[in-house]
């Protein structure tokens, strides 16, 4: 077990189960619940989990995982649809919950898709969010804080508590300006979204859609690139490294192009010499396999997404959303980024424009677009 945090008002650090069953009673009649989470993951696949704080009616918890042997107390809490869960920017937040419980946490309001709704910038951050709102100006100091490290210092835990104490505090008036706007059910729409369990699920087949630069790659090397996309995400799951670690994107394009790709894997690192050759067999192995199955070559899907006049649909769509957010006075990202408008080319129904309140306000326009593109 690691060295023990200080404990430092005005907050409660829990580092032991009683403390934590204590917590959890206390917590379960609330109606609202501010959560954060710290985590490192400079060398691994998923992340660190170091820290969860959480505020509620006056109280602020540094809860630390790494002095718990579990965190289960909080499993009701976090389902309970009747408390509802303040976050900012939490997608990474709930990506390290949902490893930690196998579920994501009921009833969200995220407070940086709150903002944007109200016409702040789009990916506001925290500090920027609570000097806007609050007037409070937070320290920078340990941004870079490795949260895995113990003690933590008085210093560290007051910015951890900060996370929570201000976001309690802002979203209040937040939530009231934007029910006078009539926006509240876009933001439900929107959070519900950010608690879909797809989103937190890598799957190594699809993961050659992150690979910078296989766009340029001919049809033969593009299938290759997927196979050892896909080699990659399963290996670096497997060892729980950087992705990178197993090979970057370059050397994978590289790879991809030679007659027998597995002669230009450059070494895994930190794996030895057994780990690296049972994992360079495993990707001759699937790439025998895949080539048998897959029979004929399709061109690389990603090409077409050069074409002139596509660049042209994608202008005129972009300026369609531009338009409307000139209109609503938010930033147009908001309503739609570029990959939004391409999702909505390709495969309408991933797409977050073709559904909800976004296609309510511009979706006929950016399909009637694309009807004649295609027509």
């Amino acid at each position: 077990m690691t060295q023990p945090m200080p404990y430092q008002s005005p907050y409660n650090v829990i580092q032991h189960p009683e403390q934590l069953s204590a917590l959890s009673a206390s917590a379960r009649h609330t109606q609202r619940m501010a959560i954060d989470t710290e985590f490192v993951r400079e060398s691994t696949y998923y992340p660190h989990f170091c820290l969860l704080q959480i505020a509620f009616e006056g109280h602020i918890a540094l809860i630390d995982p790494l002095n718990l042997p579990s965190l289960e107390p909080l499993a009701v809490l976090l389902q309970d649809p009747s408390i509802q869960k303040i976050v900012h920017a939490g997608r990474q937040d709930f990506e390290v919950l949902h490893q930690q419980f196998g579920f994501l946490p009921t009833s969200i309001i995220d407070t940086q898709l709150l903002a944007g709704l109200l016409g702040l910038p789009d990916q506001i951050g925290y500090a920027n969010l609570m000097q806007e709102t609050l007037g409070v100006t937070l320290p920078k100091d340990h941004t870079r804080t490795d949260w895995s490290q113990r003690p933590l210092s008085t210093a560290q835990l007051d910015y951890a508590a900060d996370d929570v104490r201000y976001l309690a505090m802002a979203v209040e008036p937040l939530l009231a300006t934007l029910d006078q706007l009539g926006r509240l059910p876009w933001l439900e729409e929107d959070c519900k979204s950010l608690v879909d369990p797809s989103l937190y699920e890598n799957d190594p087949g699809e993961s050659w859609k992150r690979v910078s630069g296989i766009a340029d790659l001919e049809s033969t090397a593009f299938d290759e690139a997927k196979i050892i996309a896909q080699w990659r995400e399963e290996t670096a799951k497997a060892l729980n490294i950087p992705r990178t670690w197993v090979v970057r994107d370059d050397t994978l394009c590289h790879m991809a192009r030679q007659p027998n790709p597995t002669a230009g894997a450059s070494r895994i690192r930190g794996a030895d010499e057994i780990t690296q050759k049972k994992a360079l067999a495993s990707l001759t192995s699937l790439l025998e396999t895949t080539q048998r199955q897959e029979g004929n070559l399709k061109p690389n899907p990603l090409a077409a997404k050069a074409d002139p006049s596509r660049r042209a649909l994608i202008k005129q769509m972009a300026g369609i959303i531009q338009t409307e957010a000139g209109h609503l006075q938010i930033t147009p990202s908001v309503i739609g980024s570029r990959k939004d408008i391409e999702q909505l080319i390709d495969d309408p129904k991933t797409s977050r424009l073709h559904r909800g309140w976004r296609h309510s306000r511009v979706g006929p326009q950016l399909l009637e677009l694309i009807e004649k593109f295609e027509g």
